[in-house]
């Protein structure tokens, strides 16, 4: 999902067909500032990962994982003359036992 947040709102190219080459547009701000809600350790993201890209982890600090939303909303609220755009997406789930690779294929064959 963050790849793809830096594809969309990332910098924008135009073609230049008689020098075949891509250039960067005039006048177009492109700053993408991407935070990363967290409970303590309990996400997929590595510190490699996260430094390549330019993500910040914000740590909730939460006693209950499902109050996470709640947070983000604050975190929104509190920013809210800072950006443009925010987003809440769910996709942290860490899949772990012995029937991983059945889940993910059940879920695949039922969501697609």
């Amino acid at each position: 999902m963050i790849d793809a947040w830096h594809d969309y709102y990332g910098p924008l190219f135009n073609i230049n067909f008689l020098q075949k080459k891509f250039e960067p547009m005039i006048g177009v701000a492109d700053q993408l500032n991407i935070i990363v809600l967290v409970n303590g350790e309990n996400n997929l993201l590595d510190a490699d990962y996260c430094r390549s890209r330019g993500v910040r982890l914000y740590d909730a600090k939460l006693d209950n994982q499902r109050m996470l939303g709640f947070k983000a909303h604050n975190l929104f609220a509190d920013a809210r003359n800072l950006c443009d755009v925010f987003a809440f997406s769910e996709g942290d789930l860490r899949l772990t036992g012995s029937e991983m690779i059945q889940r993910i294929l059940a879920f695949q064959d039922d969501y697609g």
